[in-house]
Formats: C-alpha cells, sequence, structure tokens
C-alpha cells in the first residue's frame, strides 16, 4: 500500500511505502502525482519512506 504523506512543502512529493506495494498503488497514487507535477512544469522532487523489506508485485517494480 501507498499512501500520500502530508506536510510537506508543496513542490515536494511524498509517499508513504508499507509492506506490500501492488500495480494499483502506482497506477493511482504515485503514476498520478508525478504526471500532474511533471505537467505543471516543475521539477519533480519526491521523499518517500519505506517500510522495512516491503514486498512487491510484478508489476510494481
Amino acid at each position: 500500500m501507498i499512501t500520500p504523506l502530508t506536510g510537506l512543502p508543496q513542490d515536494v512529493l511524498g509517499f508513504d511505502v508499507g509492506e506490500e506495494v501492488t500495480t494499483k498503488d502506482y497506477d493511482e497514487v504515485i503514476g498520478p502525482a508525478i504526471r500532474t507535477q511533471a505537467q505543471a512544469g516543475k521539477g519533480v522532487r519526491a521523499v518517500v519512506r519505506v517500510a522495512q523489506r516491503p514486498s512487491m508485485s510484478a508489476g510494481a517494480v
């Protein structure tokens, strides 16, 4: 599971990566956020907090 992090500067994306990551997580959380930031003409800066040893489906890698 991937959830957005809050409390970051407006131009910084933040994600909390849980113990299991799926393709759906990327498609619904990370992908759209990165595309929106990039289409706005801004560089993409991100903070990613990762759980120890997350399990990822093949499509999420």
